[in-house]
């Protein structure tokens, strides 16, 4: 059997760990094959070799292992901007019989967020063409999960949500969220 120590090594600690325990077995192995008597010192010396590379590749496996999850702060730029906000309330397709039009945007707090853009449209016919549009009620940068706005009429409005981490970078911004006042 022929071990492909590059390989074995493109694993960091982990196979430098492993490279070293195996060739302190096969140290110990021959040590123990001597004619005559196997050398105590030896043995001891290669048994605290072992033990060495064993840590080693212990400390390999839980550096890889804990080097994907990171504290809030520490979030990283294209980890975040992976990240996509959850809208709460109104819910995707809601219909608000409120008067006056007030509505209270919200949605899940975001690790590593230092605040918010948010972004709120009401639909508006173009009537001469036949279709619709949507104008900016309001798109502002708020350091809470959560915004009250007026909404300016008895139609359809839309909102999204993206977080901005505290390095300025923006994370992916929420599905629109439908919503309508009926009255």
């Amino acid at each position: 059997m022929v071990l492909d120590a590059t390989k074995i090594l493109s694993y960091g600690g982990i196979g430098l760990g492993f490279l070293l325990a195996f060739l302190a077995f096969i140290l110990l192995s021959n040590e123990q094959k001597r004619i005559g008597q196997p050398r105590h010192s030896m043995i001891r010396a290669i048994y605290t070799f072992m033990l060495f590379s064993l840590c080693l590749a212990a400390a390999g496996f839980f550096s890889q292992t804990f080097a994907y999850i990171s504290p809030r702060d520490t979030l990283g730029v294209q980890a975040f901007s992976q990240i996509r906000p959850v809208p709460l309330f109104p819910a995707n397709r809601s219909e608000l019989k409120e008067y006056p039009r007030l509505v209270s945007l919200s949605w899940e707090d975001v690790a590593g967020a230092a605040s918010y853009r948010v972004e709120a449209q009401v639909q508006v016919e173009v009537v001469n063409e036949n279709r619709v549009e949507w104008d900016q009620v309001t798109a502002q940068q708020i350091k809470r999960n959560n915004l009250q706005i007026e909404f300016p009429g008895a139609q359809w409005g839309r909102w999204r949500v993206s977080a901005i981490s505290k390095t300025g970078d923006e994370s992916q911004p929420s599905e629109w969220s439908l919503f309508r006042f009926l009255r």
